[in-house]
């Protein structure tokens, strides 16, 4: 009876344990926005904003990164949030955006190529 009762316990712990690193790996929790295309301007406005701007002048560690997924709609999610180099995942925090789009503007097509994810370079959206 005793023996079970710890199984039990461990058992709980462990689906709990479980529950929170799977919840720690969505990008799901971020505003989502549909609308018919998005563009590279629209992006990197994005990552200006000031309090993600002021995030990634601070951490040298995070990189603003865009990914690309197709959706069995036809259309296509891009989640655009900060990268964690430290650990190789989804920063913690609050700043992303998720779009659901039917297409991408020629720069923003011509930038992921054949990529299902791109950084964006620190000169390049520190100018624009």
């Amino acid at each position: 009876m005793e023996n079970t009762m710890i199984m039990v316990s461990v058992g709980a712990v462990a689906i709990i344990a479980l529950f929170f690193i799977i919840k720690s790996l969505k990008t799901d929790n971020f505003e989502t926005i549909t609308q018919d295309s998005l563009s590279m301007k629209e992006v990197v406005t994005f990552f200006k904003g000031q309090e993600i701007f002021r995030e990634l002048e601070n951490n040298s560690n995070l990189k603003a990164v865009a990914i690309r997924k197709n959706i069995n709609s036809g259309n296509i999610k891009i989640t655009l949030a900060l990268f964690d180099k430290t650990n190789d995942k989804i920063a913690n925090t609050k700043h992303g955006k998720t779009y659901i789009v039917k297409n991408l503007d020629s720069d923003l097509e011509k930038a992921f190529g054949n990529k299902e994810m791109i950084v964006l370079q620190w000169h390049y959206y520190k100018l624009l």
